[in-house]
């Protein structure tokens, strides 16, 4: 596998069923393996942190863009005190 170019971007798409929904909904945009799609259904806030490095970060040898999309609600449920599900 050749290395990754310094000047070469990729997309990491990170998030929920929304983002996962994203590569069922159009398998042929990810086919570039320049656009990684890291969505999981059900997924909060807390368990995309926990997964932040390996699948985002790992995976890049370049420049990055990141968009995270989903686990609002869970951020709402603990800033009115209950605790993220795990």
């Amino acid at each position: 596998m050749e290395a990754k170019g310094q000047n070469e971007v990729t997309v990491v798409f990170m998030g929920n069923s929304i983002i996962e929904g994203w590569k069922q909904a159009d398998p042929d945009f990810f086919s570039d393996p320049k656009l990684l799609n890291k969505g999981i259904g059900g997924q909060t806030t807390p368990q995309m942190l926990s997964r932040f490095e390996k699948d985002v970060l790992d995976p890049v040898d370049g420049q990055l863009f990141f968009s995270q999309t989903g686990g609002g609600v869970q951020i709402l449920e603990y800033r009115q005190g209950e605790q993220p599900q795990q």
